[in-house]
């Protein structure tokens, strides 16, 4: 993590959070207001999976596990708008894997890792979003973080304040724009889209707002690649795209 420029605190690496279904699973992490980005139970998108306590303690259990990097197909992964999937990317061999030819190990370290990929039900941490509407509350960041919230320009700020973007919903990038983003203090990549049961447009790479659209959109999401850089865009919720929480 680190505190950049837009004076606020930004993971400056992808989300690699495994999700499980299964309480009794050796490696289940319960999933709770107190460690992770769980606020709000009265919205229709919280009320499957969500259970609060005598304490006032939020519980949200997934509807499915996090597939894993040698279980994908188009059975495991459906293209859905409401439901949860995501997706932990590892090579055959099951290590890490850097997806941004441009942000290599060498330029980005570990921060070119490519993280898991998430669908937007997944990352706001919903088992049916269909009802969802306005900026929602909940994400799978850990406590005390949230995902980026594109009415409130939080990509574009950013991008505006390190000369990679002229305004903060600009589209063209200012010089050397497109290396100070994939570079340091940054590092935010081109780790391509889930889409059915492949890895697409690895030229380009996507980050999850918090902003709904429509009941199959949602909207001000970041959409990145060589040419244009487009803080806040509006992209069907089924796609798996990475995750980069900031601070509260």
């Amino acid at each position: 993590i680190a505190k950049l420029a837009d004076s606020h605190c930004w993971m400056t690496q992808n989300l690699d959070l495994d999700l499980t279904s299964n309480p009794e699973a050796e490696d289940y992490v319960v999933l709770t207001s107190e460690n992770t980005d769980l606020n709000d139970t009265t919205s229709q998108a919280y009320q499957d999976g969500y259970t609060i306590n005598e304490d006032g303690l939020i519980t949200w259990l997934p509807e499915r596990d996090t597939i894993a990097y040698n279980n994908l197909n188009s059975t495991t992964w459906q293209n859905d708008n409401s439901h949860p999937y995501s997706y932990d990317y590892l090579d055959t061999n099951g290590n890490p894997v850097y997806p941004d030819s441009l942000a290599t190990k060498e330029i980005a370290g570990n921060h070119g890792l490519s993280g898991n990929y998430y669908n937007w039900s997944a990352a706001v941490a919903s088992n049916n979003s269909t009802s969802a509407s306005g900026d929602l509350s909940n994400s799978i960041c850990p406590k005390g973080w949230k995902l980026p919230n594109t009415t409130s320009k939080e990509f574009g700020d950013l991008f505006v304040r390190y000369n990679i973007l002229e305004t903060n919903i600009s589209k063209i990038y200012l010089d050397d724009g497109f290396y100070k983003l994939i570079s340091h203090p940054l590092y935010i990549i081109r780790a391509g889209i889930m889409l059915g049961p492949s890895i697409s447009y690895r030229s380009r790479g996507y980050y999850w707002s918090n902003v709904v659209g429509n009941p199959t959109y949602a909207y001000g999401t970041l959409v990145i690649d060589e040419n244009l850089i487009m803080p806040e865009e509006p992209v069907g919720r089924y796609g798996g795209w990475s995750l980069r929480c900031l601070a509260r």
